[in-house]
Parts: structure tokens; sequence; C-alpha cells
């Protein structure tokens, strides 16, 4: 039976519902009660020791007993079954030397803590062993109310927060979520097992980036410390590659549909050059015909005049088709800017400033009068899109465009490019009229005839480069245009010498169009040559493997039932000697470019004029036929 010693209070602890001792400060039982007894398993009669003399936990809770009035220690002790407990000891002082002790059995409590604090430990082993599969990603552990209790080296790359500064911190901290959105989204996860969601992300700088955050418990709910993990991926790469992507997709279909309509406008030129093939020989025939003094004959020179300023419309829509003739000379952009310096400044108003800011670049390959005539159409729109004062400047530049940069932005082949930029501080366009700029026939001026700028557009592909625009409404415009370094390499021409002293023979006319065929046939036939006529490529062949002499064939490219070129081809197996002339409303370096043309001889670009058609079959006729008319 637990008794006291002389003191008499061992009466009055067994009235406590508490274990409960008085103890000496070094360590012996003056008293204490049944549940002391049983919970530190004393025997009966003899006086217990609750703790050596001068144990440490002993020296310091009396310490702090003197210093405070209480105090409280855990202390670990074995009972005779070899199970250790832990006994939570809290002490006040009993008489002027000894320690009113409180005894309390927190061994479950202990072990579930550091059950907890073993497990929190393994999850952060867990968390920075994911850092080295997933170190794109954020990972974090948070407690149930949103607090950080671990921290992933990504977290510490993707935030710039060191680990020491981010415990203990509010999710709401790092994230544009508030707290009740987290409180929210921590409930909804613990009771779905999983919840995802896109945020942004504040980093240590100030600045904020997106992100997608997916969060799961990582303990039951019902646990005493619920313990969430955030996982934190950063979409600004693949935003950043999605929209590369869709400006791509964009350049794509832009390109897709500039290059039908582009086909569509060659189309209609190659038809409506036939046209005007045989309107400008007919009238070139009725001038010939009439008497100066004749009033009719000004009319047939109006009609004429028509006809030619309907050919530069056809050479326009070529242009853009990118099927007109061209003749690239290595030439500097500085040079030419400097020469049309002060045409430009004529062609713009009083009021209008222009400002030419050059770098030392290298020569570009391209055609001179081609050139001038892309630079003062842009300076001229410039110039209508200004209001009442403004500026335009004119710069040149070298850029080296790398693959990444030329693949997805220009869709040009990687090297060292001049840049030459017009641009204004007008009235900008809008994105709707920035996306059909250079279409043909589609204009913002009233009297526009919208073949300027697909002009512009036709010229600089044809030169194997690129334009580009940038507008915003009320802040001007600017173009840009991509030309390729010259290599400065001496290119190598070939110059044909024309030849006037040819003598007439047989011409075998290879047209599907009635009214070209039938102009073709009386101009020849007006200089003595025996003309035959075909409507066809079969009839042609025909006609050239079944008769006796055709000294020239004058075709057109593009035939019904057989090609100009394969018949061409066809007709050399059996008269390899025959002249060669081939007609097209495409330019013949564009068509040697396409390989439309694989034969050798000689080109005649629709429209053209009865005295083109004689001088160009003058040329194609063979040197026999030549020096056996000279000898007669």
């Amino acid at each position: 039976m637990p008794n006291g010693t002389g003191n008499g209070v061992g009466g009055w602890l067994n009235q406590l519902p508490l274990a409960a001792a008085v103890i000496a400060p070094y360590g012996h039982a003056h008293a204490w009660n049944s549940e002391a007894a049983s919970l530190m398993g004393w025997p009966g009669s003899t006086p217990p020791r609750l703790g050596e003399p001068g144990a440490a936990w002993l020296t310091r809770i009396d310490a702090a007993v003197t210093a405070g009035g209480s105090g409280v220690v855990l202390i670990s002790r074995s009972r005779r079954n070899g199970r250790r407990r832990v006994i939570e000891v809290r002490a006040s002082r009993h008489g002027e030397h000894d320690l009113l002790v409180v005894l309390r059995d927190c061994t479950k409590q202990v072990s579930q803590r550091s059950g907890q604090k073993a497990e929190l430990r393994r999850l952060r082993q867990f968390v920075d062993q994911l850092s080295d599969m997933v170190g794109d990603h954020a990972i974090l552990m948070v407690d149930d109310e949103g607090r950080l209790t671990g921290w992933n080296r990504g977290a510490t790359q993707m935030t710039g927060v060191a680990p020491n500064q981010a415990q203990g911190l509010h999710l709401s901290s790092l994230l544009t979520l508030s707290a009740e959105d987290i409180a929210v989204l921590l409930r909804d996860a613990a009771d779905e097992g999983r919840m995802e969601t896109d945020t942004s992300v504040r980093h240590s700088d100030g600045s904020t980036f997106p992100a997608h955050l997916a969060v799961a418990p990582l303990s039951p709910a019902h646990a005493s410390a619920p313990t969430f993990a955030v996982v934190v991926h950063d979409l600004s790469e693949q935003l950043r590659a999605e929209e590369s992507l869709r400006r791509s997709e964009d350049q794509l279909r832009h390109a897709q549909k500039m290059d039908a309509v582009g086909r569509l406008a060659s189309g209609i030129a190659h038809d409506f050059n036939n046209v005007l093939t045989a309107i400008q020989g007919h009238v070139q025939f009725l001038l010939d015909d009439l008497p100066a003094d004749l009033p009719s004959r000004d009319d047939a020179e109006e009609i004429r005049k028509a006809a030619d300023r309907a050919t530069e419309l056809t050479r326009q829509l070529l242009t853009f088709a990118r099927k007109q003739p061209s003749r690239p000379v290595p030439l500097s952009p500085n040079s030419l800017i400097t020469e049309i310096e002060k045409l430009l400044r004529r062609l713009i108003r009083a009021d209008v400033t222009l400002d030419t800011v050059l770098d030392d670049v290298p020569n570009v390959l391209v055609d001179p009068g081609q050139l001038e005539q892309v630079i003062v159409n842009l300076v001229v729109n410039a110039r209508d899109a200004i209001g009442r004062e403004g500026a335009i400047t004119v710069t040149t530049s070298t850029l080296d465009l790398e693959e990444i940069y030329s693949a997805r932005d220009l869709r040009l082949t990687p090297g060292e490019y001049v840049m030459i930029s017009v641009g204004d501080t007008g009235e900008g366009m809008s994105e709707d009229t920035q996306a059909r700029i250079f279409e043909p026939f589609y204009t913002t001026k009233p009297e526009g005839t919208g073949l300027g700028l697909s002009t512009v557009y036709g010229i600089v592909k044809q030169s194997r480069g690129h334009i580009s625009v940038y507008s915003e409404a009320g802040r001007g415009t600017t173009f840009k245009i991509f030309l390729p370094v010259h290599d400065a390499v001496e290119r190598q021409h070939e110059v044909s010498e024309a030849r006037t002293d040819v003598h007439n023979g047989t011409v075998l006319i290879v047209e599907d169009d009635d009214a070209v065929r039938a102009l073709a046939k009386r101009t020849l036939e007006s200089k003595g040559f025996a003309v035959m006529e075909a409507s066809d490529g079969e009839q042609a062949l025909r006609i050239a493997t079944g008769t006796g002499t055709v000294d020239v064939i004058v075709t057109d490219l593009t035939m019904p039932l057989l090609n100009g070129d394969e018949l061409v081809a066809r007709v050399r197996e059996t008269k390899p000697d025959s002249g060669i002339v081939m007609m097209s409303g495409f330019s013949e370096a564009s068509l040697v470019r396409e390989g439309r043309i694989r034969e050798q001889g000689h080109f005649l670009e629709k429209p053209f004029t009865p005295s083109a058609l004689i001088a160009v079959v003058r040329k194609a006729m063979p040197r026999a036929h030549q020096s056996s008319t000279k000898s007669t």
C-alpha cells in the first residue's frame, strides 16, 4: 500500500484521480498513490526511485520549477515485461526542496507523432528523389491548411524561393489563387482523391508564369495531420510552342492561299495573253495599212495603247505569280536607295519627311528595276497612309537567320540576309487588312487596282526572299524585305547573237488559240515563209513527221493531247535539225526552274508583236537552210 514518510501526504495523494508522487531532488519518492505505483510498476512498501541522483532530466525540471514555478519533461522507462513507456512528468515545488509530480503515460501519442515524423521524412525523401526524374516540375507538400511542409529542388528552380524561406509559407503566397480557393482545392482533393487546375505562379523576382497544378492527398482524410502533394508544371514553354505552332499554321494557310491565288492569277494572265497577242497583232496590221492622215488611225493608236496597258497588268499578275522575266545581277541595296532617294523625295508630300538609315550591307542578287519598283511602291503606300504629316524611314541591315528562327517565322533557308525596311507613322492597318494586303485586286484605296503590293510580293518571292508586314491601327506600318546575300560568284551569261541574214523557210505553227494561230500565220506569210498549222500536239506530230521539210516549229507550251515540250522531244527523234521556238505567257526562267521546258530552243513570250515573232523565227532557222538559201 503506498504510504508517506511522515510528512502526511500519502492519504491525500490517493484521493487524486491522477498518478502523483512527491520526490526528492535526487529522485527518491517520499510518497505516491496507487495510480503512480500501477503506472510505474512500483512495489507496495519499498520507497521507489523515479530517477537516479544527478539525472539530467531531474536537474532540468528542478531548474525549471525554481525559475518558473513548474516544469515538464518526458522520460522513458522500461517495465519488467521489457516494454518501454514514455512518461510525461509535470512538476511543481512541494515544501522547500521536494517536487510534486503528476505522471501521464504518453507512449501512444509519442509513438503516433514519431510515426508521423518518420512518414514525413519518408515523403520528403520521396519528393527529393522525384526531383531527379521530373526536374521540370515543382513538387510541394502542404498540410490541410495549405502551408508548405516540403519543397523539392525543382520548386526552388521554378520559383527562386529557397527551402528555408518556403517552410511554413501558405500556398497562396506562391500562387495567384486565394486562400479560400486553395482550401476548396484541398478539400476537393481529399474527397475525390485528385484535383487539377490551371493558375499562375509567382516568381521571387515579382514576375508570374502560367502553370498546371495537380493536388493529391498523401495521407487519409481522417488522419490527425493530413498531408497533400502539389505538383506544379510550368506551362510557359508549352504555351510558347503552341503559339509558335499557331503562327506557323497561320503562315502555312496564308502561303497556301497566296499560292492558290497565284495559280489563278497566272492562269488568267496566260489566257489573257492570247487575247492580247491577237489584239496587238491585228492593230499593228491596221497601223501598217492605214494612211497617216486618216482619222481612224487615231482610233487604232488608242486601241494599241489600251492593249499595252492591259499587257502591263498581265505582267503584274505574272510578277505576283513569280513567272515574270527577271534579270538579276549582283547589286548593292544601299547604292540603289541612294540613287533613287531624290525620286522618292519628289514622290512624297512636303509635310512628310524621309529618312534613310543605311548600314554597311553586302550585295544581293536581284533585278535592279524590280527592286526599285518594290521600294518606290512601298514608299508611295507609306505616303498615302500618312494623314497630315509624318515620317517615312528606309533602313538596311544584315541578319544571320538561324534554323529555328527562319523555319518558324520567315520560311526561309538559314543563312545571311539583307533586310530592307520601310516604315511609316501613318494610320496603320487592321489584322484583317494585313492578312489580305498582298492579294491581287485587294485594295483599301478608292481608285487602287490592288496590284501594287501583290507585285511587290511576287518580286521578292521570285528573288528567293521574304516580305513581312507589322502594323497597329493608329501607330503606323513597317514592311520588312529579306533578300539572301549574294555570294559574289561571277555568273557566266551565254549571249546568243541575233542572226538577221536568214532567208525564208517552212514553219509549223502549233497553237490551240485560233486567233493567235491566225495572227502568227498571217505575220509569217507576209514575210515569205511557208506556214503549216496545227491546233493540238498530236496533229502537229503527224504533220512534222509526215512531211518532207519543217525548218522551224513554233509551238505553245501548254497544248491539248500533247504539250509543247513533249511534242518537241518526239519531233527530235526524226528531225533533229529542226529549229524550235517555245511560246508561253510565263517567263522562260520560271518555266525552266519548274522543269516545264527541257528541250533546247528559242523562246517567245506572250503577248508578242509580229516583229518579235519574225525575229525569233529567223534566229531559229537551221544554218543548213541559211547556207543553201544564200547560195541560190
